[in-house]
């Protein structure tokens, strides 16, 4: 019951590292300057997946739960937050 939406926010982690990664790139070739007050975590790139999903079976059912509430209120008010396209 819990595997699948540990495989979306994990598949999700990735995308997401993908698209920033293209994003920086894209700062890069436009202005290196853009980017040089702006730094990632610590641990973005050197955390293996592997401590992410070992703090993932550290957690309680409580908090794990209370953290995925959140996640998922906050993809609802992303959804229901208006877009410049669908303003139109």
């Amino acid at each position: 019951q819990m595997i699948a939406p540990l495989l979306a926010l994990s598949q999700n982690r990735s995308k997401l590292k993908v698209y920033i990664a293209h994003l920086t790139d894209l700062c890069h070739d436009r202005d290196p300057s853009i980017l040089s007050q702006l730094t990632p975590p610590s641990h973005y790139h050197h955390s293996p997946p592997d401590d992410w999903e070992e703090e993932l079976q550290k957690m309680s059912a409580e908090s794990w739960n209370g953290s995925w509430r959140c996640v998922r209120r906050r993809a609802e008010s992303c959804r229901s937050t208006p877009t410049l396209s669908s303003s139109r």
